[in-house]
């Protein structure tokens, strides 16, 4: 069975790879409501963007950076690691965590959350993840990822956008 996450993936790991296919168009900085999960999303100036009701990903104007999103339905958090572990295992390599996560609270969302990093065809990325119970009791999903030679540049905006999901 193809999982919501599998999808975002595949949509994901061509462009990660440069190979993308698909026409993207520069936005203005907006909120992009995903009426599914009850959550709304920034999207920075210029960023481009492709999706469907399930999955988003946003990146940036230099395909270099990108961060998806992937609604997950009825909120499971520990079937929502097992999925994150198997497809991050697809295409990011010697993935490692900072720390074992942690949970909180996000724009009054409960939010699991960690950090990593780990290599996508060789290159070091830095990985930021979090897995919100949005307010429908759905588990949604948004994962940052920045080269590391781009974090300088790229890697708070990606913090922002992912600190910025909140409810509809």
């Amino acid at each position: 069975m193809q999982t919501v996450l599998s999808r975002t993936l595949r949509i994901l790991t061509p462009a990660v790879l440069g190979l993308l296919a698909f026409s993207v168009t520069p936005l203005t900085s907006e909120e992009l409501p995903h009426t599914g999960a009850q959550v709304v999303i920034w999207v920075p100036d210029n960023w481009s963007q492709q999706g469907n009701e399930d999955s988003l990903m946003i990146m940036d104007p230099d395909q270099e950076v990108f961060v998806t999103f992937a609604h997950m339905g009825d909120y499971d958090l520990t079937r929502a690691l097992e999925l994150l572990e198997e497809e991050l295992a697809g295409f990011i390599e010697e993935a490692r965590s900072d720390d074992q996560g942690r949970r909180g609270q996000l724009n009054g969302m409960d939010v699991f959350q960690m950090s990593g990093s780990g290599k996508i065809k060789g290159s070091e990325v830095r990985l930021w993840i979090r897995i919100l119970e949005t307010p429908n009791r759905h588990a949604f999903l948004a994962v940052g990822v920045v080269p590391v030679s781009r974090i300088e540049r790229h890697g708070e905006t990606v913090r922002r956008i992912l600190d910025a999901i909140r409810p509809l």
